[in-house]
């Protein structure tokens, strides 16, 4: 399969992330907004607003659970994924990974009705 993100800049020599931010540097909203957009499918870095380091791990963790169109860069493992979650977000609460793969697809199952 063709990667996404490199059909993306082919076809329309942009991908959908440096697309957005330009949308949303446009509509003057926050930087963190922007950042999201570029930069969703990077690793998380020490740099990182802390909206954007949890876009980040979200987007890995979507990876992981197999519920994703566009893979991350770096594929991390979920443990890796969720070990980089802040504390305070109550990573201990996130589910093991069937458990969160099995909530999507039932969340998701509602809107096929």
């Amino acid at each position: 399969m063709r990667d996404v993100l490199l059909a993306e800049r082919e076809e329309l020599n942009v991908d959908h992330g440096h697309a957005g931010a330009w949308l949303v540097g446009n509509w003057a909203l926050p930087k963190d907004f922007r950042e999201v957009c570029a930069f969703h499918h990077d690793p998380p870095g020490e740099k990182d607003s802390e909206i954007v380091r949890l876009v980040k791990i979200s987007c890995m963790a979507a990876d992981v659970i197999e519920f994703t169109a566009v893979r991350c860069r770096e594929h991390r493992s979920y443990l890796t994924a969720i070990a980089a979650l802040p504390l305070r977000t109550g990573r201990d609460a996130v589910p093991p990974p069937e458990e969160l793969r099995k909530s999507v697809k039932a969340r998701l199952a509602a809107f096929e009705g």
